[in-house]
């Protein structure tokens, strides 16, 4: 009868048997550890819909919140590029009825670091994408097994710019909004900038670095 389930990753788990039986759970099932956690690789991982690690004692409530974000606000993944961490969740009102809608791609902050990811910016996505946006709240390269720093997580703030035209909503690409928390909010400038710099094709509309 759960809408979800907090799953304490034990530190050398029984991937396979945790694994068997997360797939068969009917429900999202969010694992979390209080400790960082290089390698997310193992088939529990790989199970669970999400692994928030390496926040402390405020991990499970990351978690909850997670949860509900995505049973408030159902969305699609989306990749712009080839790695894992080159995507983003695309939400898109239910009830949306215009034929194209500004779309706001989100960067979330977190220090450049691995363990801070895309569920940070989570409760924005949810509200802007019920005021008649689309969002896209990305992920991208960051410092750890991600493979992010000096160029490859600026490159990834440059290729969701040139990707929101082409997602599977109707996006207004006249209307790219880029939203940045803290490091992404830097992200967010240095992406406008060079899109304006170079004259690409898609470039925002508007920047709001927080």
């Amino acid at each position: 009868g759960a809408a979800g389930v907090v799953l304490e990753r034990p530190a050398q788990p029984d991937t396979e048997e945790l694994a068997t039986a997360v797939g068969d759970a009917d429900v999202p099932v969010v694992a979390v550890s209080a400790d960082y956690v290089a390698d997310r690789s193992g088939p529990l991982d790989r199970a669970c819909v999400r692994v928030i690690h390496g926040r402390g004692r405020s991990v499970v409530r990351w978690a909850l919140a997670h949860l509900r974000a995505r049973l408030s606000s159902p969305f699609r993944v989306e990749a712009y590029g080839d790695g894992p961490d080159q995507i983003g969740d695309l939400r898109v009102a239910a009830d949306l009825d215009a034929e194209t809608a500004p779309l706001v791609v989100i960067l979330h902050g977190g220090f450049w670091r691995d363990e801070w990811e895309r569920d940070l910016m989570d409760a924005a996505a949810v509200d802007l994408t019920a005021r008649g946006l689309i969002t896209w709240n990305v992920e991208y390269r960051r410092m750890g097994p991600s493979g992010g720093g000096w160029p490859a997580t600026l490159d990834d703030a440059r290729a969701v710019v040139a990707a929101g035209a082409d997602l599977p909503a109707p996006v207004d690409a006249s209307r790219i909004v880029l939203l940045g928390h803290s490091a992404g909010a830097q992200l967010a400038l240095y992406a406008t900038a060079r899109s304006l710099q170079s004259g690409a094709a898609v470039s925002p509309a508007l920047v709001a670095a927080l």
